[in-house]
């Protein structure tokens, strides 16, 4: 690291650190503030008092259907998570293209249209 950028990032380091906090308890709150939302749309009556929880429990879905689709979720998504490491670290180590080399260098640039 050169010193100019060490000086730099000496000098912001507290602000970096406050807006990395920030981003992360602006993260938080938008996740509790989308969980409420959808509580509060999902079961309208539930959430104002007009039904009871015990009155609003589905009868007909059993624990064992309930384990199976949460089961089923988890490990969907566990599998597109593997695949997107996989994937994202396959790509983050190939080496970028030469700029200027291969192809066809005979060939005259075409100009970009000016508006």
């Amino acid at each position: 690291m050169s010193p100019l950028v060490a000086l730099r990032f000496a000098r912001f380091r507290l602000l970096v650190l406050i807006q990395l906090a920030n981003a992360v308890g602006v993260w938080m709150h938008v996740v509790a503030a989308q969980w409420i939302l959808t509580e509060a749309g999902r079961q309208p009556w539930v959430v104002y008092g007009l039904l009871k929880t015990e009155d609003a429990v589905s009868s007909t879905v059993s624990a064992w259907t309930v384990g199976l689709s949460l089961a089923v979720f988890v490990s969907l998504y566990t599998v597109l998570g593997v695949i997107d490491f996989i994937l994202m670290r396959r790509y983050a180590r190939l080496d970028p293209p030469e700029v200027g080399r291969g192809g066809d260098e005979e060939a005259a640039p075409e100009p970009a249209p000016a508006y």
